[in-house]
């Protein structure tokens, strides 16, 4: 065995240097560590390469072959940790982009529940509506519209739900761009009849309406407008 303080040459049992004294190292005691070192490492990596990304798997079991097999060569237990590390090091980047994975998901759910609690504020409810010309609403309302909560409509004459109204289903769709930066919170909404009564009279055609809605955030009323035939109404809420 060479010492590596004075370079003298001594025995393989021997444990300090008969020249110079200083504590000699074996060198096989040394590929008994990096072997030991490169297999709890590639136990590690095939561990988490199982839960976070299989595709790690083959560079952590190379790792693991390469540091138990190869018993004279050091060089080659170095590379085993090497690999054993990199595959770590991918499953950990895994883990990272996993976490920002859901954490976009996470907050893109938030921004839509609270999207949906906004429409529920102020959306749903009762209206209570007049023509409107764009500056100035009508004298008179002519028209209710209730949005319940369970996607059901009454659409109907001022006061005369019996013999004019429509009862369906809606849908509706928030405008952001259109909300973004104004006092405003927009929606399209989808009207889908399936009762029509007119004047008394029950239709036998279906009834389909849409209507784009501004309501005011600060306010109990919002303006209506029928994209199809530009009809306008102002209205206010009545009831939640």
């Amino acid at each position: 065995m060479i010492c590596k303080k004075c370079g003298a040459n001594n025995n393989e049992t021997t444990k300090f240097c008969t020249q110079c004294g200083s504590p000699l190292e074996s060198s096989k005691e040394k590929k008994s560590a990096l072997g030991t070192v490169s297999l709890v490492i590639g136990v590690i990596a095939v561990i988490l390469s199982f839960i976070l990304n299989v595709f790690t798997i083959p560079l952590a079991i190379t790792g693991i072959v390469v540091g138990a097999c190869c018993k004279e060569k050091t060089k080659k237990k170095i590379v085993g940790i090497i690999l054993n590390s990199v595959s770590i090091i991918i499953s950990f980047v895994m883990v990272f982009i996993i976490l920002v994975v859901l954490g976009i998901y996470s907050t893109s759910k938030l921004m839509e529940e609270s999207r949906d609690a906004l429409a529920d504020q102020y959306l749903l409810g009762t209206w209570d509506c007049k023509s409107y010309n764009g500056e100035e609403p009508g004298e008179d309302f002519i028209v209710t519209m209730k949005l319940n909560s369970d996607q059901s409509f009454v659409w109907n004459k001022y006061q005369d739900e019996e013999s004019n109204h429509v009862y369906g289903t809606f849908t509706y769709e928030e405008e952001p761009e259109k909300s973004k930066g104004s006092d405003a919170l927009y929606y399209m909404i989808d009207l889908d009849g399936e009762e029509f009564v007119n004047n008394g009279v029950k239709q036998q055609e279906k009834y389909h309406s849409e209507y784009e809605i501004a309501v005011q955030v600060l306010e109990r009323d919002a303006v209506m407008i029928n994209p199809s035939t530009y009809n306008m109404y102002y209205c206010i809420k009545t009831s939640y």
